[in-house]
């Protein structure tokens, strides 16, 4: 069956929106970007000028125009919420940055918005779109290692995160623990929260963390240990950090009929290493990855088969992010 592409508007103006968002929508076949809208009027009309599209100058507007399908939505995590909600009340589809909120209260405010629309709302996880963590969860749901005893996820990524980026981009809002959520734990931890519960056979749920403060000038975390319990028997491991060296990610997985390592599984050119499958070695990009999740973002607003992150995925990774930044402690201050 052949579709109309869906048209697409892209809410921000900077960072991930320019970065990111618009150019996956016009890279994909089955979407068309007709328009932008940020909080300053003249960056937005510089931007649809840019990518020769059409400037909005309000949500009201943008709803009301009938020009619009879908949102992607780049703007600040404490606007995250707010924002999915005036556009999904407007019944325009949303797919939201990650976190889909800073908190369990906050985010709980989408469901009655989400009960009450036939819109639909994913959460731009693009890691579940990687290959290698593809074929992770399909050992794991097929049970080839047996019961699981341990699963680590190691992944720093050093703040700039782009060769280009300036450090100026850690902006105020990211340092403020309300509007931001937290930083290393937000800004890389809630992916790798998302992908380990994506993966993962069994509940999980937050036993212990550590927090660092590393990064000059900034007084919220820039290094995150998390131990978690999977099931009632197996632990969970995830640190991450951005201001710490790496020579790469590396998530393994340990059960009682065999084993899993995954190297660089974030990166182009992963491998996984198992005990009953011998290597498998993919070739991929992180493009690739964003333009997955768009084209699966693009079959739920078909009503078709999807498995990207909706409501109930966000809000888990949402609680137990909460969780963790309650419950954790600052090493510096023990």
């Amino acid at each position: 069956m052949t579709h109309t592409p869906l048209r697409i508007a892209v809410v921000g103006t900077r960072g991930q929106a320019m970065r990111v968002a618009v150019p996956t929508v016009q890279l994909s076949e089955n979407a068309i970007l007709v328009g932008v809208i940020g909080s300053d009027p003249q960056r937005t009309r510089d931007a649809a000028i840019g990518w020769n599209v059409k400037a909005y100058e309000s949500a009201d507007q943008l709803i009301a125009s009938g020009e619009v399908d879908a949102v992607w939505v780049t703007v600040p995590n404490y606007l995250h919420v707010d924002v999915a909600i005036k556009y999904l009340g407007g019944g325009i589809n949303v797919l939201l940055e990650k976190p889909m909120s800073t908190t369990v209260e906050h985010a709980n405010k989408l469901l009655e918005v989400s009960k009450s629309t036939s819109a639909v709302l994913k959460v731009a996880y693009q890691h579940r779109f990687r290959d290698a963590h593809r074929q992770l969860r399909s050992y794991l749901l097929e049970g080839n290692m047996g019961e699981i005893g341990s699963m680590r996820l190691h992944r720093y990524w050093k703040f700039p995160y782009f060769p280009n980026q300036d450090a100026s981009e850690l902006s105020k809002w990211r340092q403020s623990p309300e509007e931001s959520g937290g930083w290393a734990i937000n800004d890389i931890g809630c992916h790798l929260v998302d992908l380990m519960l994506w993966i993962s056979p069994e509940p999980v749920e937050f036993l212990d963390g550590f927090f660092t403060r590393r990064y000059p000038g900034v007084s919220m975390d820039s290094s995150v240990f998390l131990t978690l319990r999977m099931g009632k028997t197996s632990l969970m491991n995830i640190e991450t950090s951005n201001v710490l060296e790496s020579p790469g990610s590396l998530l393994e997985i340990y059960g009682e009929k065999g084993w899993v390592r995954s190297f660089n599984s974030f990166q182009d050119s992963p491998e996984n290493e198992t005990s009953f499958a011998g290597t498998s070695t993919f070739s991929t990009t992180s493009q690739r990855a964003y333009l997955e999740m768009l084209n699966d973002f693009i079959d739920a607003c078909r009503s078709l088969a999807s498995m990207g992150a909706n409501f109930e995925d966000g809000l888990k990774s949402v609680a137990l992010v909460e969780e963790a930044r309650k419950r954790s402690r600052f090493l510096e201050d023990l």
